[in-house]
């Protein structure tokens, strides 16, 4: 085995032991430059073996599990951010939106300066919190049984009261998005109220970081045709932008 096979090996046991390595990270260990490492992947990448995502790769087979949303906000939150901000911009003057649950919402709705009067319908109690104390935004509660992950309602109480709200925008995140296999997340009952909400919305618009590209969660939600906007970060490259373009989807880069 030459040089290059055992560092690449070395990469290899690195990411599947560890979910996710950095290209600074592999460098310093491995005591070569960022630019040999950043070749490594890309050659994993183009054998299927890794994801390259923000800064470094993830395991072509990343295992999507059901986390605590004080967990997941832990990942990834300077990307969250950025993709936030960007979304408070679709927002517009006496609008009226669905916000779907998820740190990623979180921080969205967290980040939202309303302009007249905002009409927020939504399954997060950290979410409704979160706005109900502004007085520009009317917040709308779904009912329902509570998901001590989410901190969220979900079942048929949310769902049929789903059905009494009309939104212009719906906004959600997802545990991966693929162009060929779709949206997914972790559970069941998460996938049936986002599917009620999709339905109950004019403007489709899906907030996910580079790192959930080709990832797939238990559970489908919709086909990447069925949304009109993906708000992501600059990790993507450009033959996945393309991809995603190609379906007649909006792709906007925080």
């Amino acid at each position: 085995m030459n040089a290059t096979e055992t560092r690449r090996s070395k990469i290899i046991r690195k990411v599947k032991a560890l979910g996710f390595v950095s290209v600074s990270a592999l460098s310093e260990e491995l005591k070569v430059t960022s630019a040999t490492i950043r070749s490594d992947l890309n050659a994993l990448e183009q054998e299927h073996i890794v994801i390259r995502s923000h800064g470094g790769a993830i395991p072509a087979s990343s295992p999507v599990t059901n986390l605590r949303e004080d967990e997941k906000a832990k990942r990834n939150m300077d990307l969250k951010l950025r993709i936030a901000a960007e979304a408070t911009k679709l927002v517009k003057s006496d609008d009226s939106i669905t916000i779907a649950c998820g740190s990623t919402m979180l921080a969205f709705a967290n980040a939202l300066n309303p302009q007249g009067t905002l009409n927020v319908l939504t399954p997060s109690i950290r979410i409704a919190l979160s706005l109900v104390e502004n007085p520009n935004v009317n917040v709308f509660q779904l009912g329902g049984m509570i998901d001590s992950f989410t901190y969220s309602s979900h079942g048929q109480y949310a769902e049929k009261g789903i059905e009494m709200f009309h939104s212009n925008k719906l906004f959600f995140g997802v545990e991966g998005f693929d162009t060929k296999v779709g949206l997914s997340c972790a559970t069941i009952a998460e996938a049936d109220i986002t599917k009620k909400m999709i339905q109950a919305a004019t403007q489709i618009v899906v907030l996910a970081d580079s790192t959930k590209f080709r990832r797939r969660g238990f559970c489908n939600i919709c086909s990447m045709k069925d949304i009109d906007i993906l708000i992501t970060d600059d990790g993507l490259d450009e033959k996945a932008r393309e991809e995603i373009q190609s379906l007649g989807i909006k792709l906007i880069i925080a």
